[in-house]
């Protein structure tokens, strides 16, 4: 199921979503947003992508082109500080799905 064809700000906004589902979205979840404010890339096309979260941590990204594919790893830690300091500190929190 596809929820949203652009990028929408409530639930309410996914019209192609059924009513009651977008009310138990509304109920469950939340919509936030992050800012990128760092791409490094490498020589090979792996992209590592540094984001800021609403509550201002941040989380890195790497994005590794393969011949057939693309690999995206997602760090699930949330930290307050970028890059390389990231990893060598304990995280600040977890992400969630909340």
């Amino acid at each position: 199921m596809k929820l949203s064809s652009g990028q929408a700000k409530s639930f309410e906004e996914m019209t192609t979503l059924p009513k009651d589902l977008r009310a138990t979205l509304q109920e469950k979840a939340c919509i936030s947003h992050m800012v990128r404010i760092e791409v490094q890339e490498s020589m090979d096309g792996t992209k590592k992508y540094l984001f800021k979260l609403e509550d201002e941590h941040v989380i890195e990204s790497v994005l590794i082109p393969e011949r057939d594919h693309d690999t995206l790893c997602i760090s699930s830690q949330a930290g307050a500080v970028p890059w390389i300091a990231v990893s060598a500190l304990p995280p600040n929190r977890a992400l969630s799905v909340t």
